[in-house]
């Protein structure tokens, strides 16, 4: 009998339902669940497939109702898995229930307390009140026959908080906000005592600017669209490395390329600029201020220099991590946002409210992992390797062992990879069926040693399947053909398809405009992608859009915004997706 073996490589490194967020509340494990515009309690308790009175009791929730960007918490030891996968989608105050083989309209009014006609009514596709496998037919939740309070829709009070962190001002709220001190006194009770550090204010933003459609973002928020009367200055710092270097040294020789850190801004700049000339024909307009800064140059940046920057509406850059720290730090506390684009350990603590660290990072593709073997019914006992060097392991396992639907059993301990732990390692593989191993490391040689030893004679008879962190796709020593066997999967924070028809029809426009196409890394699209998302945010939200970016979820063309909101307003990128080698290539997991 052929065994199997399912190694996934945690070389280096984010959660539920694939994606979903998890957070502890109560001391129990649950879901976040984030109340969008017409949700009910009802309907909430149906799509997550929990009793809607647990629903209630659990959160303390009285007779007031929802309210749009509220959090739920749903616990997860209350959700039946097999049947959440089953369940309906909720949307706005809308179930939609996917029918399945056996149902009848009869049935699916028992099971939503909805009488047969009032699922007729809203369903008109629905010939002669005949219904098919795999129809999807929508529940009103507000016409259920439940409790008033469960059946309510989630209202919005045209108000949208701020949480104040150290170093803001009243003055420096209504330039945020574009409110008058007046108006944000008067819906936060005069702020007699004024700004503390963790207080909470209520913003009416829909009294900011002058107001034309409501915006529609990923929560239903009531953040307006402002109308565009300016335009939009952009900081663009870039590594060009031009100063002190002769003309020639930048000429490329016997088909060398110019100097990486050179020829990565150039490619940044080209796709910032496609982006930027799309914007316009869209009638958003913007400038763009240039500047070369190397890993170590910002402190050369002149005083006339730090005064533009300070004017910008937002600063893109630099590069460099040590960079991107020393202009934070020149710059006053009332500076523009800063976005990382490449920078991946940002401390986020030294940083302010709007600052963006775009790049997931290690915790993004630890929860990409956890969510991955939480999501998967064919994994039962994940095997957890540790060493002593560079390791997440105890992250991993304890992570894990919150899930107790997936593993209602704790797992056993972690493997470490020392002396001879290879038999260590084989006595814990099951007999029949598969074994997953979970790498949370990323020491290179013990990564190189452990698939050394796993690719073995002795191991040839083994399934292996390998998933690994995207710090593996940089170690050269591997050669695709191990990799493939290993099949191997890797969470991936960006990754472009280049048979994706958008990218190539992109790439055919760079090559027209520029006589040259992105690089295999693609730092142009990277800047499309970026300069997208941000400059229309900015422009059509004011500086409001940099500190509600978790209100606005979008996916460019490699890479998604999913930011979350630290403690101190500035964010990190969590968006990351599962991908597996074959056929030479990456194909993400559906």
């Amino acid at each position: 009998m052929r065994k199997s073996l399912v190694l996934i490589a945690c070389l280096l490194g984010s959660a539920a339902l694939f994606g979903q967020q998890k957070t502890v509340y109560k001391d129990v494990s649950c879901y976040v669940h984030l109340v969008e515009k017409g949700h009910t309690l009802y309907g909430i308790a149906k799509q997550y497939v929990i009793p809607l009175d647990e629903l209630i009791r659990f959160n303390d929730n009285d007779d007031d109702g929802l309210q749009v960007g509220e959090r739920l918490y749903i616990p997860i030891e209350q959700v039946d898995k097999k049947a959440l996968k089953k369940g309906p989608e909720l949307v706005g105050s809308i179930l939609e229930h996917k029918v399945r083989r056996g149902e009848t309209l009869f049935s699916i009014s028992k099971k939503y307390r909805l009488e047969v006609n009032k699922i007729l009514e809203a369903n008109p596709q629905i010939a002669g009140g005949v219904i098919q496998k795999g129809m999807v037919v929508r529940i009103p939740t507000y016409q259920v026959e439940v409790k008033e309070e469960a059946k309510k829709p989630a209202r919005s009070d045209g108000l949208n908080t701020h949480t104040v962190v150290a170093g803001e001002t009243i003055y420096g709220l209504t330039k945020l906000y574009a409110i008058t001190e007046e108006t944000l006194r008067d819906a936060n009770d005069g702020i007699p005592e004024g700004l503390k550090v963790g207080m909470i204010l209520q913003l009416p933003l829909n009294q900011a600017g002058t107001e034309t459609e409501e915006a529609k973002d990923s929560l239903g928020t009531t953040l307006r669209r402002l109308d565009i009367s300016s335009d939009m200055s952009i900081g663009l710092l870039l590594p060009f490395e031009m100063a002190g270097k002769r003309s020639e040294e930048l000429i490329p020789e016997d088909g060398q390329d110019l100097l990486t850190m050179t020829q990565i801004s150039f490619e940044f700049f080209r796709g910032a600029r496609m982006a930027l000339d799309e914007l316009e024909k869209e009638g958003l307009r913007a400038d763009i201020y240039v500047l070369d800064v190397s890993r170590d140059g910002a402190g050369n940046l002149s005083e006339k220099q730090l005064n533009r920057l300070q004017q910008m509406d937002l600063i893109i850059g630099p590069l460099h991590s040590t960079a991107f720290g020393q202009v934070a730090e020149l710059l006053p506390n009332d500076r523009p946002p800063l976005v990382s684009p490449l920078s991946r350990n940002l401390d986020l603590e030294r940083l302010k409210a709007g600052d963006t660290q775009l790049l997931s990072d290690v915790r993004a593709e630890l929860d990409a992992i956890i969510d991955f073997i939480s999501s998967q019914d064919t994994i039962i006992k994940p095997i957890v390797l540790g060493s002593a060097r560079r390791s997440h392991h105890d992250f991993l396992i304890s992570s894990l062992n919150q899930d107790t639907i997936s593993f209602p059993e704790p797992l056993e301990g972690v493997v470490m990879l020392e002396d001879e732990y290879l038999e260590v390692l084989k006595a814990r593989l099951l007999s029949e069926g598969r074994n997953v191993l979970v790498l949370p490391i990323s020491d290179r040689p013990t990564i190189t040693d452990l698939m050394a030893k796993l690719t073995t004679t002795e191991m040839k008879e083994y399934d292996i399947m390998l998933i690994g962190l995207s710090d593996l796709m940089r170690y050269d020593n591997l050669e695709l053909a191990v990799l493939e066997r290993l099949q191997l999967s890797i969470p991936l924070g960006r990754h472009v398809d280049w048979n994706d028809k958008a990218i190539q029809q992109l790439t055919l426009q760079f090559a027209d405009e520029f006589a040259t196409t992105p690089g295999p890394q693609a730092y142009g699209l990277q800047a499309y992608d970026l300069v997208r998302y941000y400059v229309r945010g900015v422009m059509e939200y004011g500086q409001a859009f940099m500190t509600n970016q978790e209100r606005f979820k979008q996916y460019g063309l490699q890479t998604g915004f999913e930011l979350e909101r630290a403690p101190n307003g500035a964010y990190r990128n969590s968006y990351c997706r599962m991908y597996r080698y074959a056929e030479g290539e990456l194909i993400p997991f559906q």
